[in-house]
C-alpha cells in the first residue's frame, strides 16, 4: 500500500455478531515516540509533549488525537455521510468530483475525515480544565492549552488516543530583515508590448512568462485562492481601485477565533503586515504602480499566525485554516508559513507532521496547494537538507527564491525530504519582490523571502486553473515542473535538491500540447451505475481558430455488444484537450455503455496524424468494472472493555 493511500484508508467502527470492532484508529500517521500496544495513561504522551511540561512553566499547546469518530454500524457511517453531505458547499463537491483524487479513483466523494469530532469525547477533555482552541475533524483531534495534570487526566480518556505538543515556529522570513520598509523606484520598468501597466510587478511577473498567460486572456476570474497568514489590511488603494475591488468571498481569525482578518484593537502593529503584502502579490491592483499576478481572483483569507506570541505560528490553526478554506470552496491555498519546532528533518516524510497530514488530505479533494519551502539556507550537499512542513507533502508545489538575475536566494530552504523527494520544486522571485506597503495605503515596498515567492507562483496557479479547470493536481505539478528552466535546459532536477525544477514558465505550462493524441478516463475503477467522464488531448484537432470543436471517441466493454460513440467537446476555443461523458448500466440501451462485474472499459480515439510520422495511430484508456461492496471477514477482538 502506498504512503498515501494509508492516509485514508480508515473505515470505521462496526459492531458485527455482538462484537465491536474498531476498524480505524485516530486519523493521523503514528509517530515515531508511538507505543502500539501501550496506549494508556502517560504512554500516550509523545516525549515532545513531556519534554515542552518541563521546559515551560504555565500551560502547554497540545495536540489530543482521538480513537474514532463515534460510528457503530455501516448503516449509522452512511447516515452520517448523508447529513455531512447534504449541507455541504456545492462548489466544494463539484471541485472534488472534478479534480479530487479519490474520486478519480473510484472513491467516494466524502470520507471519514469529513465527519465531526465526537462532541462528548471533546466535553469530557474540557471538563478535566483544559482549554479548547482549534477541533479538527480532519485529523479528528483537539488542541488544547494544558497542565501536566490536565494532560494526564486527559491521557486517562478510553477514547483519547495519543497527545503529542502543537507544532511551532518562529515563521519563515528571511534572515535580518529591513527595520523599515523601502520605497520602490518612481519609475519601475514596463514591458514594451503590455497591454496593462504593471508597474513595478512587471519584473516577478514576467520572470515566470506569466503576463503571457494575461494576455492569452487569463488573469485567475472565477478562481478562489485561500490564504493562510498573519492578517490582511484591506484597506490599501491596491486592493479598492472603483469598478476592481479585491473579491473576499470568506475570513476567518483562528488566532482570535472571529470573522475579523483585519487589523483589531490590541493587535501588535506589525500583527497585518505580512499577510497584506503576500496577498499583493497576486491580488493587488492599481495598473502603473503594482498588479498582483493574478489580480482577478477571488480570495478566502485565513488569519492563522499570532506576531504577539514568543511562537507566532502554530500548526493548529493552519489545519483549521485548511479546512475552512476547503468546506468554503477554494480552488487552491498558498501559504508562506512552515512548521519544524520539535520535528527533525527524518519527520519530513510525507506523512508524519500534522500540517503534511492535512495537506495531503486538501490536495487529494483537488486543493492545489504552493508553499514557501523556507528560509533556512541551502548547501551543496544533496544528503543534508533544510526544510519545513508541510512542504514535504506528497502534492504539495513547494517553492524557493530567487533573485532579479534567477540566481537562488541564499537563504532559499533545500531538500530532499526525508524519504528522496525533491523539494523544493520551483523557484519564483523572493529578493526584492514588489508589494503593497502595510503602514501606507498608497505606499508601495519590496520585501525579502520564500514567503513572496510562493504567492507568486500561486498566482501562476491561479491563471492556469481558469485556464484549465480540469487539471488535477498531479496534472498541474506536472506541466509547471517539465516547463520549467532548469528541467527544460537538463532533462531532470537539480541533483543537489536547491533549485528544484527551476524557474516556472507558465504561458510554456498552458501552452503545452502535442501532436500526439492521448485520451483518459476520470477513474481506475468504475461501479455499473455510474458515469464514466472522458478527456482527448490532440493538438492536430485544433483546427478552427477561437472555434470551439468536437471530436468522437469509441468506447466498448466486455458486456457491450457493439460499441458506443462519445461525443466530447472542446473545453475552450484552442484549448485542444476535449471533454464528454457517458453512463454505465446493466441494461443494454443506446447512449448506455452495457458493463458487469469484472468488465473491462475501453476508450479509443484515433490518432489521425502523431506529429512523428504515424498516421491514424489508435490511442487507448481502460478501466475496470467492480459492482460488488466491500465485504469484511476473518474479524477478531480481544481486550474488549466496557
Amino acid at each position: 500500500m502506498s504512503r498515501r493511500r494509508r492516509l485514508f484508508s480508515c473505515g470505521f467502527v462496526l459492531f458485527l455478531g455482538g462484537v465491536l470492532v474498531a476498524a480505524c484508529a485516530a486519523g493521523v500517521h503514528a509517530g515515531k515516540e508511538d507505543k502500539p500496544g501501550d496506549m494508556a495513561g502517560a504512554a500516550k504522551l509523545h516525549s515532545a509533549l513531556l519534554t515542552r511540561l518541563a521546559e515551560e512553566p504555565g500551560p502547554v499547546k497540545a495536540w489530543v488525537f482521538f480513537t474514532d469518530k463515534g460510528i457503530r454500524t455501516a448503516l449509522e457511517y452512511g447516515q452520517a455521510i448523508d447529513r455531512v453531505a447534504a449541507t455541504y458547499n456545492p462548489r466544494a463537491v463539484q471541485r472534488r468530483m472534478m479534480r479530487g483524487t479519490t474520486v478519480r479513483r473510484g472513491g467516494p466523494v466524502f470520507g471519514e475525515f469529513d465527519l465531526p469530532v465526537v462532541q462528548a469525547y471533546v466535553d469530557a477533555v474540557i471538563a478535566t480544565g483544559a482549554r479548547l482552541h482549534v477541533t479538527s475533524n480532519w485529523v479528528n483531534a483537539v488542541s488544547v492549552y494544558a497542565t501536566g495534570t490536565q494532560l494526564e487526566k486527559i491521557a486517562g480518556l478510553p477514547f483519547v488516543a495519543k497527545m503529542q505538543p502543537v507544532g511551532r515556529s518562529a515563521g519563515i522570513r528571511p534572515p535580518d530583515p529591513a527595520a523599515s520598509e523601502v520605497p520602490l523606484p518612481s519609475s519601475p520598468v514596463r514591458g514594451s508590448n503590455d497591454r496593462l501597466d504593471y508597474g513595478a510587478s512587471h519584473a516577478q511577473l514576467a520572470q515566470m512568462n506569466l503576463i503571457a498567460v494575461h494576455e492569452a486572456g487569463y488573469t485567475g476570474s472565477g478562481v478562489i485562492i485561500g490564504m493562510l497568514d498573519t492578517g490582511f489590511k484591506l484597506t490599501h488603494e491596491a486592493y479598492n481601485q472603483p469598478s476592481h475591488f479585491l473579491n473576499v468571498v470568506a475570513s476567518y481569525d483562528f488566532v482570535d477565533n472571529d470573522p475579523n482578518v483585519g487589523p483589531e484593537g490590541g493587535d501588535p502593529s506589525g500583527q497585518h503586515s505580512h499577510g497584506t503584502k503576500t496577498l499583493s502579490c497576486i491580488g493587488a491592483y492599481k495598473p502603473g504602480s503594482l498588479v498582483g499576478g493574478a489580480y482577478d481572483a477571488s480570495f478566502i483569507l485565513a488569519k492563522t499566525e499570532d506576531t504577539s506570541g514568543e511562537y507566532p505560528a502554530e500548526e493548529d490553526n493552519f489545519v483549521a485554516g485548511l479546512e475552512f478554506i476547503e468546506a468554503n470552496g477554494g480552488d487552491m491555498t498558498s501559504s508562506s508559513l512552515g512548521y519544524i519546532d520539535w520535528y527533525t528533518q527524518d519527520d519530513l516524510d510525507g506523512q508524519t507532521a500534522v500540517t503534511t497530514i492535512a495537506v495531503n488530505i486538501s490536495t487529494s479533494l483537488g486543493i492545489h496547494h504552493c508553499n514557501s519551502a523556507g528560509n533556512e539556507y541551502h548547501d551543496s550537499n544533496p544528503a543534508t537538507s533544510s526544510i519545513i512542513a508541510p512542504v514535504d507533502g506528497f502534492d504539495v508545489i513547494a517553492v524557493g527564491a530567487v533573485d532579479s538575475s534567477g540566481d537562488i536566494a541564499f537563504f532559499s530552504s533545500d531538500g530532499p525530504t526525508a524519504d528522496g523527494r525533491v523539494k523544493p520544486e520551483v523557484l519564483a522571485r523572493g529578493v526584492s519582490a514588489s508589494v503593497v506597503s502595510s503602514s501606507s495605503d498608497t505606499s508601495y515596498t519590496t520585501a525579502d523571502g520564500t514567503s513572496f515567492s510562493a504567492p507568486l507562483l500561486a498566482s501562476a496557479v491561479a491563471c492556469l486553473i481558469e485556464a484549465r479547470p480540469y487539471w488535477t493536481v498531479e496534472q498541474m505539478r506536472a506541466r509547471l515542473f517539465e516547463t520549467a528552466d532548469y528541467y527544460v535546459a537538463n532533462g531532470t532536477h537539480d541533483p543537489h535538491f536547491v533549485l528544484g525544477y527551476g524557474i516556472i514558465d507558465a504561458y510554456a505550462a498552458y501552452d503545452t500540447c502535442s501532436e500526439a493524441g492521448v485520451v483518459t478516463l476520470d477513474r481506475e475503477q468504475y461501479m455499473c451505475d455510474s458515469t464514466v467522464n472522458l478527456m482527448a488531448s490532440d493538438c492536430g484537432l485544433n483546427t478552427d481558430h477561437q472555434v470551439v470543436e468536437y471530436v468522437l471517441v469509441d468506447i466498448d466493454s466486455d458486456s457491450e455488444p457493439g460499441v458506443e460513440q462519445v461525443t466530447l467537446a472542446e473545453t475552450a476555443p484552442d484549448s485542444a484537450e476535449f471533454r464528454g461523458s457517458i453512463d454505465v448500466g446493466l441494461t443494454d440501451s443506446s447512449g448506455v455503455l452495457l458493463v458487469a462485474e469484472g468488465d473491462t472499459i475501453t476508450a479509443t480515439y484515433i490518432d489521425a496524424d502523431d506529429g512523428q510520422g504515424g498516421t491514424n495511430v489508435t490511442v487507448t484508456a481502460t478501466a475496470s468494472v467492480d459492482c460488488t461492496p466491500p465485504s469484511i471477514s476473518n474479524v477478531q477482538a480481544t481486550n474488549i472493555e466496557p
